[in-house]
């Protein structure tokens, strides 16, 4: 079970880091 959230959160964090890339490239 904690297994399961830690990789939830990873990945969470994943996405979260790639929408921030999204909007600086929007930015720019």
């Amino acid at each position: 079970m904690n297994n399961c959230g830690h990789s939830w959160q990873s990945r969470l964090k994943v996405i979260h880091n790639g929408l921030i890339a999204l909007q600086s490239i929007d930015l720019q």
